[in-house]
């Protein structure tokens, strides 16, 4: 048996790592919203949605944490610079980002604002017709 690893598939865009509450998964290609369960593995184009007083956390690709709020929606877009970096399309709700060890660099767009953020923490609130605030 030979092992051809030159044909890897891309990392994922992110990982569910713990999940309370209601978390559903809409993946890419797909109209059925699902449970997600803690391992999950998130790809471009998946998108995420949390019910009240869930509390899921999701390690991005670059192994910054993000954890998400309740009636949060977002998508994980394709890289949209040369960088790339996905780009998190956060629809609704709340989410706080942390990175233990340097600085990482989030690409977000929500429906107001579309950026990139360098930070160790920052938290993103997308409230009422897209107003969006970070902190």
């Amino acid at each position: 048996m030979r092992l051809d690893f030159t044909a890897q598939q891309p990392p994922e865009a992110a990982v569910l790592i713990s999940v309370e509450g209601t978390v559903e998964l809409l993946r890419a290609n797909s109209t059925n919203w699902t449970s997600a369960n803690t391992g999950a593995k998130l790809d471009v184009g998946d998108q995420l949605r949390t019910g009240r007083a869930a509390v899921p956390r999701l390690r991005l690709s670059n192994l910054s944490v993000l954890r998400v709020g309740e009636l949060m929606s977002y998508e994980i877009e394709p890289p949209h610079t040369a960088a790339g970096k996905p780009t998190l399309n956060l629809k609704s709700g709340s989410a706080y980002f942390f990175s233990r060890d340097r600085p990482q660099e989030v690409q977000i767009r929500t429906p107001t604002v579309t950026g990139a953020i360098r930070g160790t923490e920052f938290n993103v609130l997308v409230g009422p017709e897209g107003r969006t605030t970070v902190r």
